[in-house]
């Protein structure tokens, strides 16, 4: 089973709306990541197998230069409510899968 590793720049609200369906959800804050660098919050997910969820085009970068592991959803939804966010990753949750079963390193949402 996949684990998701949330970003600073989402709402920690999403873990609980998020874990019933993609099950292990985790926030940066809940790891200890509260405030921490980009590389830092990289090394955690591939050391611990997290993908990456976020807004932030640095983990695009990152991606695209390193290769996975980890892999990275970037959501390209602007500033949205996180109960958009939530309906639109649960709505996207077998696209989620396929990637996470995928080679692909890099998954786009909007």
């Amino acid at each position: 089973m996949q684990k998701y590793l949330l970003d600073e720049n989402l709402s920690n609200k999403l873990s609980g709306k998020l874990s019933p369906v993609l099950h292990d959800v985790m926030h940066v804050c809940d790891a200890g990541l509260l405030n921490s660098f980009d590389k830092e919050i990289w090394d955690f997910a591939k050391a611990n197998n997290y993908v990456i969820i976020t807004k932030d085009y640095d983990f695009s970068d990152m991606s695209h230069l390193h290769g996975c592991p980890p892999k990275v959803i970037k959501l390209n939804c602007g500033n949205k409510t996180t109960g958009y966010i939530s309906d639109t990753l649960i709505g996207k949750k077998e696209l989620i899968h396929q990637f996470v079963d995928s080679s692909n390193c890099y998954m786009e949402i909007f």
